[in-house]
């Protein structure tokens, strides 16, 4: 029998003012919208599975590239976690969805847990496009990126992969090339945390114009084969850079 699966968003940090044709392709230019980070923690049973483990909890202002963060003392990473009755060294588990700062910094935090990533985004960010080499934090003088100190708990994958009965990571290339979704079954169906491919209620098809790619990409074509994809699994998505998913404590609600 499959396992069933609660889903908790945590917000990591905030992004005050981000333009919204970061995330939706050719739309929304000038429109700006305080956006934030957002990770995940499933649970069924006594297992917990992060996903995704948010921005540095170190000044976010070291790059002059990165978007500005704010955190105030009820998010970020102990106090989302504390909420939950949970601490880091609890989680055994990290699905890293793609190597972006928001989404992978703080690992060296989680000294007992296997780090799942796709074998094509580790390449992906020793060797970054330019336009995303600040979001890798690749190149940075005297700065080693947090992913880089925890590679002997990484699991490299390469593909679609069954982490546990019940949650399954897709590879979902477009946004990056070694993206990964995850496919989470619950009570009342399937959930897609979907990370960047879709990073807002606005991606999703709007009876108009259809869905919308990743302003942010390093292929068009995979991005929309990717979300040809997501559409023929039928699941509810959870986006990753939306306020209003923080509207329900958990999932499904």
């Amino acid at each position: 029998m499959t396992a069933t699966w609660t889903i908790e968003p945590m917000a990591f940090g905030e992004f005050p003012e981000v333009e919204l044709s970061g995330y939706t392709y050719a739309k929304n230019q000038g429109v700006k919208r305080a956006s934030p980070a957002l990770s995940f923690l499933l649970r069924s049973g006594d297992r917990a599975i992060l996903v995704d483990t948010g921005p540095a909890q170190r000044d976010p202002d070291h790059h002059p590239s990165h978007v500005k963060l704010r955190r105030g003392p009820t998010v970020g990473l102990e106090a989302s976690l504390g909420r939950l009755g949970l601490v880091a060294a609890d989680i055994d588990t990290v699905v890293i969805t793609h190597l972006h700062y928001d989404h992978a910094c703080n690992l060296d935090r989680f000294p007992q847990a296997r780090v799942y990533i796709q074998a094509e985004e580790l390449r992906a960010a020793v060797d970054p496009i330019a336009h995303q080499r600040a979001m890798y934090e690749f190149g940075l003088a005297d700065f080693v990126p947090s992913w880089m100190t925890v590679t002997a708990q990484i699991e490299r994958l390469r593909g679609d992969f069954e982490l546990a009965p019940g949650v399954r990571l897709l590879l979902l290339p477009g946004h990056t090339p070694g993206m990964q979704s995850v496919l989470v079954q619950t009570e009342a169906g399937p959930y897609l945390l979907a990370s960047d491919i879709i990073s807002s209620y606005d991606n999703l098809d709007d009876g108009v114009s259809g869905w919308s790619y990743p302003g942010i990409h390093t292929d068009l074509v995979a991005c929309e084969r990717s979300l040809e994809r997501i559409h023929r699994l039928g699941a509810v998505i959870l986006p990753s850079h939306d306020w209003r998913v923080m509207d329900q404590p958990s999932y499904p609600g």
